[in-house]
């Protein structure tokens, strides 16, 4: 999903920052994709907690960590700090637990 030429891409655009370890990384949206229907509001929060317990472990594997207080029952995501280098290991480990990785694009707002 992301080889040299995006990375280099990201760098351009200034969507990589740094780590206090010093290492670039990349904000990313994290969505589950496993399916709501026939369950609770309730029931699909506590899966979801589950859902977003067992992806900070995943990308911890892989020096990669969650956003305090990002999870959006409604748009079943979570955010993400991942590091540049662990970027593809990353999408390879969420595409095998029903997971969408997409990076995060900051919004900007239209000129008058």
């Amino acid at each position: 999903m992301f080889g040299h030429d995006e990375i280099e891409k990201l760098r351009r655009l200034g969507l990589v920052e740094r780590l206090p370890d010093g290492a670039e990384a990349v904000r990313l949206t994290v969505q589950c994709r496993r399916p709501v229907a026939g369950q609770s509001r309730e029931r699909w929060r506590d899966a979801l907690l589950d859902w977003q317990r067992d992806i900070g472990r995943r990308l911890a594997d892989h020096g990669g960590c969650l956003v305090q207080d990002s999870l959006s029952v409604s748009g079943q995501t979570v955010e993400a700090i991942v590091p540049v280098d662990e970027l593809p290991a990353v999408c390879n480990a969420m595409a095998g637990c029903d997971a969408r990785v997409d990076l995060l694009m900051p919004r900007r707002a239209a000129e008058d």
